[in-house]
């Protein structure tokens, strides 16, 4: 079974509509969103529409989950426009209507197949950051207690990378990569393939 997975849209809809004709042109046999579909773009509305009418499990990602919530003021972390990107998250919930966020509580912690296990951040949290300085200790511990699925995928990080058995797909609306916003917010979308058993197809 070939899966195509992909995550961190944050509302970024040309990029969106990139991927997706990339991934059809792969033909994988399903799809696998890895969270943070909203928060940061211009198209709030019409991203979390374009995901759910793909009928494709989704991941919850900690900007889905903040959307849910109330404002929150901007907690610096010392990312490049990080007061920008605050407000324009706080801009693109006050878009959503009633419809776009009961898709957004349809969103799941995990996914779970036979042998891959999709979460966004980690399986413990949808805000914890899995790279390549995570301790092996750490990734031992998440593994005793949420599966030992050979194959571990997350999102959240906005960088591919593969490390201690997880890989994370690049981001489509990478907005921390660095300060200049006409590089940062139009990558050239990426997909994460993955062919192997998961116990639902050859």
């Amino acid at each position: 079974m070939r899966l195509a997975l992909f995550s961190d849209i944050h509302d970024n809809l040309p990029a969106l509509e990139a991927a997706l004709a990339d991934m059809n042109a792969h033909a994988p046999d399903a799809l696998i969103c890895l969270g943070d579909v909203t928060a940061g773009g211009a198209w709030p509305r019409e991203c979390i529409q374009q995901v759910a009418a793909l009928g494709c499990p989704v991941v919850r990602g900690n900007a889905d989950r903040e959307t849910l919530e109330a404002p929150q003021p901007l907690k610096k972390r010392g990312f490049p426009d990080e007061t920008e990107i605050h407000d324009i998250g706080q801009w693109s919930a006050a878009q959503l209507t009633g419809a776009e966020r009961d898709i957004l509580r349809t969103f799941v912690p995990t996914v779970e197949l036979e042998h891959l296990l999709c979460f966004h951040g980690s399986p413990a949290r949808d805000d914890e950051t899995l790279d390549a300085g995570t301790s092996l200790e750490r990734l031992e511990e998440l593994r005793a207690q949420h599966g030992q699925q050979p194959v571990w995928i997350g999102g959240h990080t906005h960088q591919p990378l593969r490390a201690g058995g997880c890989s994370t797909p690049a981001a489509w609306a990478c907005p921390f990569r660095n300060a200049a916003r006409s590089t940062s917010m139009w990558p050239t979308p990426n997909i994460c393939c993955w062919t192997g058993r998961t116990g639902t197809g050859p």
